[in-house]
Parts: C-alpha cells; structure tokens; sequence
C-alpha cells in the first residue's frame, strides 16, 4: 500500500513555510524543522514529490519536471493558506525552492539546507568519477538501470542517531530509497544546469546553512558557491556538528532556530 509523507502544520501567524524534500527522501527528512517553524508561528507544508516514497521503478517514471510540478502544486496550495510564503529544502529540495523563487516574486526568503549543486563530498569518490559521464551511461543498455548505494555514515555525524534512524529504514518505515538511481541523478543535474542559468531571477532574501564536513557536496562547492551569486540578501552559516543530512543531525534545532530568525525579518 502506498502511503502519504506528506504534513501541514497550522501556524498561529499569516506566514507559511514550503519545505521541499531531497531526492529520493521524503517529507520525513524535515518534520523536525516543520515542527520547529510551527512553534515559531508559521504555518508548514511538506509534499512529497512526485515518484518518491515509493519504489525505485515509480521513482525512474518522473523526472526533474514531475518534481518541480509537485512544488508549484504545494506552493498554490500554502497561498490558500497563508498570505506570506517562503520556501526552503534539503538537498534537491534547496534547488527546486530557488526555482521556485526564481518564477514567483512573491516568495519572500528562502531557505537552502544541504544543497546538491555538486557531488564532491569526502565520501563519494567514486561518484566524482563517474558523474561526469551520467548523460552518456543512461543511454546505454547495459549500464542506464544501475544505481548508487548509499554507504556509511549516511550523511549523518551522530553516531546514535544515525544507528536509530537506519533501523527505521531498514524496516522500510519513512519511504527512503537507500540507492539513487542514475537517471534520477542525471535529472536532478539537468535540473541544476537550468537553476544556475536563473539565480539572477532570484532577488528575494537567502539563508544558507551547509555542513562543513558534508560528505557529499563540499561547503566551498556549493555553499559559498551559491551565496556569491545571489542577488539578494544572503546569510551563510556553516554548520559544525553534521554531516550532509543536517535536518535531522545534530545541528537541526540551531537550523530550524536560524531560519525562523531570518524569515521572520521579511
């Protein structure tokens, strides 16, 4: 049986919250920062992208469209509900929330946590390698069904907590896929091509918070990266006690605190 991840917080205030999940995730990466953003006031909406939470052959049938499709679809929904909307997102979901403020002026601030602009972490070697190459391996039959394994530490710095939450995926209670597909990954980075081409549309207020010891997008390459190229507004913070999920790792709550502060500013 499929099964929804998706969560709506009501807030005390007019302000709402888009949060956008990371590829292969699910809403479950970012219910802890819901939560936290709902106790600040703001009203919260995670949906679940289109294809996940399901299997890999559901994932393989969307691509970087479908997903964008299900943010834009949440976005008119939240705007039913609050009058002032902001959009943040872990991983792919910081890329689809910059998208989205690229189209729509409206959006007041962002949030980008963990963004994926490029896969350079200490803990993927070999996908250094053969990133590269993904546009011509998905086109060959013997190799375009193949998938990337997720390995230790799972993108997680505490030791307890990641020994917890791998238990729950291991009984297949949050929706996570453990292995990304690579022509889902060359979508999300056909997507990326096309966000980098419109950053200068983005001119509403940023904050960005990244892992310095991310294991899979490296803090210079995608943090710093990103925050000289926006035009607005821009906080940077780099975050000490996580690795590439911060969401859930230790950092979560100084997270979610960080970003309340900044929205609550526009």
């Amino acid at each position: 049986m499929d099964r929804n991840y998706s969560f709506f917080y009501q807030g005390e205030s007019d302000r709402g919250v888009l949060l956008i999940h990371g590829l292969t995730g699910t809403p479950s990466e970012l219910r802890i920062v819901g939560k936290g953003l709902q106790k600040r006031g703001f009203t919260v909406y995670a949906p679940t992208l289109a294809g996940h939470g399901k299997t890999e052959e559901e994932l393989l049938k969307t691509g970087r469209k479908d997903w964008y499709e299900s943010v834009k679809e949440a976005f008119f929904q939240l705007k039913t509900k609050s009058k002032r909307i902001y959009a943040a997102g872990l991983s792919m979901g910081g890329i689809l929330a910059l998208k989205l403020a690229a189209h729509f002026p409206e959006i007041k601030a962002v949030g980008i946590f963990g963004i994926t602009l490029k896969y350079d972490g200490w803990n993927i070697p070999r996908m250094r390698i053969i990133t590269p190459f993904l546009p011509i391996f998905v086109r060959i039959p013997g190799l375009k069904n193949r998938s990337f394994s997720e390995t230790h530490p799972f993108g997680i710095k505490n030791d307890r907590l990641r020994e917890r939450i791998i238990g729950k995926l291991s009984h297949e209670q949050d929706g996570v896929l453990m292995q990304t597909p690579w022509k889902s990954l060359n979508e999300l980075f056909r997507l990326n091509h096309s966000v980098k081409k419109q950053l200068s549309n983005v001119n509403c207020p940023a904050i960005i918070l990244h892992a310095g010891e991310d294991d899979i997008c490296s803090f210079k390459s995608n943090a710093v990266f990103l925050k000289d190229r926006l035009k607005g507004p821009c906080e940077l913070h780099e975050l000490k006690n996580s690795f590439h999920m911060v969401t859930i790792d230790s950092d979560r709550e100084r997270l979610t605190e960080l970003t309340a502060d900044f929205f609550l500013k526009y």
